[in-house]
């Protein structure tokens, strides 16, 4: 069955059939490809008039076209020849969900090893200022704030991968075949 023109397929192998090409970005001559021009112009590159460039699905998963779910909060509209996502991301402090790294202390002496529900007790003793154990039973009434540099900013903002497990696959386009009609 001949492909229609422009008509993009997933290949096992490595090399761009007769009649096809590599989706890879590559630019085309307009005047050798009249009809590939008239489907996809510059919507995937090229200066409009000696040049056009074929789509680029090198590491990117391809998206319909359209409108997302609107009624998601943050729906989207793709369209076609547009780009998005990125593989690498460094998550920033307001991107991180509300939470709070609670510590607690107490003024009671600790005991030698520590309890379930137990917290760091005083660490010295206040009478002879030798070594005190330093876990405590929970006790509210006992417990007293730290300072505020206690727990510091942590983290370096280092990019992590952003990536959904993929397969690779060659993704090739029709330079030759049906010019595709509307109807």
């Amino acid at each position: 069955m001949e492909p229609f023109l422009s008509e993009i397929r997933m290949f096992s192998f490595e090399w761009a059939p007769k009649g096809w090409a590599k989706c890879d970005g590559s630019l085309m001559s307009i005047a050798q490809n009249n009809a590939l021009f008239a489907l996809l112009g510059v919507q995937f590159g090229g200066n409009g008039t000696t040049t056009f460039a074929l789509p680029d699905l090198r590491g990117r998963a391809p998206v319909h076209v359209g409108v997302s779910d609107r009624n998601s909060p943050s729906y989207s509209t793709f369209k076609i020849g547009a780009v998005g996502g990125t593989e690498n991301v460094s998550l920033t402090q307001s991107q991180m969900p509300a939470h709070n790294h609670l510590v607690a202390a107490s003024t009671v002496s600790g005991t030698v090893k520590p309890l379930a529900n137990d917290i760091i007790g005083a660490g010295l003793n206040k009478q002879n200022g030798q070594p005190s154990h330093v876990y405590a039973p929970y006790n509210p009434a006992t417990q007293v704030p730290l300072a505020t540099d206690v727990v510091s900013v942590q983290g370096a903002g280092a990019a992590h991968q952003n990536c959904q497990p993929s397969l690779a696959i060659n993704f090739c386009i029709a330079v030759q075949g049906i010019f595709p009609s509307r109807n």
